[in-house]
């Protein structure tokens, strides 16, 4: 599968609902442009990065939450009991340390290299 199809596949998962007119808004290509990219025309550069962006926005905010729940489900999957435990106590530490920092409601950026 080329990158185009990939980035157009992907785009529909994405956006199910999402009209052309829609596609159009969001990307910023001409409606006429996105049927034919639709289609299987080719397409340049910049509306590869137009339609990566706008997977970009949606997978970001699904972040916020689903990946981490993804990766809790495949934990208890594939992890032994003694493993998950051991997450277990690490992410209650790790949720205490943050309480003491910043108190209970505070949703704050910290360093990416703490563990």
């Amino acid at each position: 599968m080329s990158l185009q199809n990939r980035v157009l596949s992907e785009y529909r998962q994405l956006y199910p609902q999402h009209t052309l007119r829609e596609t159009s808004l969001q990307t910023g290509i001409q409606l006429t442009r996105v049927f034919r990219l639709m289609n299987g025309a080719a397409m340049k550069l910049e509306e590869f990065e137009s339609f990566s962006n706008a997977i970009g926005l949606k997978s970001q905010a699904e972040f916020q939450g689903g990946a981490f729940q993804r990766c809790a489900l495949k934990a208890q999957q594939v992890l032994n009991e003694i493993e998950l435990n051991k997450l277990t106590e690490l992410i209650g530490r790790h949720i205490h340390w943050h309480i003491l920092i910043h108190g209970e409601n505070n949703k704050i950026v910290v360093d990416q290299n703490i563990a």
